[in-house]
């Protein structure tokens, strides 16, 4: 018996130690300032797509948030520091370089499916002869450079920003002179419309097509799981799971 508890105790000790894999959690946000939606109200799904990237990367789990808000999607990518997340093109173009951000892949917003799009000015009646818009509104931090761009005979008047985008319509079908620029499947949104006041309503496409939003990576540290994550999206839309998920975050996949 002592020989063979000698025996087992060798050959034990002869064995290399296991090794627990350990479990690594990323935080990912989605940063749409603008768009509709809280980040109370996302989380049910937020926590889909959290579940969906650990159950394709072995060893992860993901904190996902959504924030639809300026300030509070900054605030917390300043403070919390993800290492990845999805940021509308003009947070993109705004903080680039503030937030260290590194463009991975190109979303395909439904229901074009593309990795382009046009942003749209939605005007009311105005009258009078040479009559200019009194006020833009934008429901994404837009500057005057680039509502220069993207719509470049029409002056902006004043650019103000709006938190409501349908009761904004609403006042610019009943005033003289006002406008709002949004992007093109918001745009199309309001187009389709068939209230009564919507009627006055003109919808004009900028003619000049813009990047959709990015999935991207923030800091100057490249995460070892980057490529494994890119892949897993790239791949989303081939698998069915991932292709149900894709369509209730409105998206056909990315590129």
């Amino acid at each position: 018996m002592r020989i063979l508890m000698g025996l087992i105790i060798f050959i034990c000790s002869s064995l290399p130690p296991l090794v627990r894999a350990e479990t690594t959690v990323y935080d990912f946000v989605l940063w749409y300032p603008g768009e509709a939606g809280s980040t109370a109200e996302a989380q049910p799904l937020m926590d889909l797509v959290g579940e969906y990237l650990a159950a394709k990367i072995p060893q992860t789990q993901w904190r996902v948030l959504y924030f639809a808000e300026l300030d509070p999607g900054k605030n917390y990518i300043h403070g919390r520091r993800p290492p990845f997340g999805i940021v509308s093109t003009v947070a993109y173009w705004r903080f680039q370089q503030a937030l260290q951000m590194t463009h991975l892949l190109a979303t395909r917003p439904l229901p074009h499916g593309t990795t382009r799009e046009r942003w749209a000015r939605i005007t009311g009646p105005c009258e009078g002869p040479g009559a200019e818009t009194r006020k833009t509104f934008v429901t994404e931090p837009l500057t005057p450079a680039f509502h220069a761009k993207a719509f470049p005979h029409a002056t902006p008047g004043n650019i103000v920003t709006t938190t409501n985008a349908l009761k904004t319509v609403q006042d610019i079908a009943g005033e003289h002179c006002l406008a709002m620029v949004v992007n093109e499947r918001l745009g199309e949104t309001i187009g389709a419309l068939g209230a009564r006041w919507g009627k006055p309503l003109q919808i004009a496409m900028s003619q000049a097509t813009f990047p959709t939003p990015s999935v991207v990576r923030f800091g100057t540290t490249v995460p070892p799981i980057t490529e494994a994550l890119t892949r897993t999206f790239l791949t989303m839309d081939r698998d069915p799971d991932g292709k149900r998920l894709l369509e209730e975050l409105r998206l056909a996949g990315f590129r």
